[in-house]
C-alpha cells in the first residue's frame, strides 16, 4: 500500500475519513475558536490600557470593560452550548464521512451528501485536536487530526495550504 503522497498523485484523491464529533467536543472547539483571535488579544491589550489609565487618574469608570468581559465569558459558553443542543443543529452531530479531493470536500451522512468546493473555504487551522475549515461566516467543518496517520496529516495539511491558503 503506498502512501497518502502516492495516492494523491495517482488518483488526486487525498484520503476518504470518518468524522465524528460530539456535542461537547463542538462546545470545545467554539471555545477555543472565540477566545484565541486576533480581536480577543487586542480588546485585552486595550482593556489593560483602559486600566492603567483608570487607575493612574483615580478614573474608576474606566474599569467598567472589565464588566463586559467577564459577562463574553458568561455569555460565549452559552451560545456554544445552546448551538450544540438545538435541534436545528442535530445533522451536524451525525457520523459523517468526507472525501477531499482536487475539486474539493464531499460530504456524506445518513441524510444526504453533498460536495463543498475548495473557494467556499475562507482559511483553516488547527484547534482543539481537529483540523478546522472554515467556511463563509461562522461555519465550519472539524476533521479529527487523530484520523490521519503522520505522514497522511502532512499530505492533508500540504492540500489546506494549496488550496485554502
Amino acid at each position: 500500500m503506498g502512501s497518502l503522497d502516492e495516492t494523491v498523485a495517482k488518483r488526486g484523491k487525498v484520503a476518504s475519513v470518518e468524522a465524528p464529533m460530539s456535542k461537547t467536543e463542538y462546545v470545545r472547539i467554539n471555545l477555543e475558536l472565540s477566545f484565541r483571535g486576533k480581536g480577543s488579544f487586542l480588546i485585552l491589550g486595550a482593556m489593560l490600557g483602559l486600566t492603567a489609565v483608570g487607575l493612574a487618574t483615580a478614573n474608576y469608570w474606566l474599569l467598567l470593560p472589565w464588566l463586559a468581559l467577564a459577562l463574553l465569558l458568561v455569555v460565549n459558553p452559552y451560545l456554544a452550548i445552546r448551538n450544540a443542543l438545538s435541534s436545528k443543529n442535530a445533522n451536524f452531530f451525525l457520523p459523517c464521512r468526507y472525501r477531499f479531493d482536487d475539486q474539493g470536500v464531499f460530504a456524506r451522512t445518513m441524510m444526504g451528501e453533498g460536495t463543498i468546493d475548495w473557494a467556499a473555504f475562507v482559511k483553516w487551522e488547527k484547534a482543539a485536536g481537529y483540523y478546522v475549515l472554515h467556511v463563509r461566516g461562522r461555519s465550519f467543518l472539524a476533521i479529527p487530526q487523530l484520523a490521519f496517520a503522520p505522514t497522511d496529516a502532512m499530505a492533508f495539511e500540504s492540500l489546506l495550504q494549496r488550496k485554502i491558503d
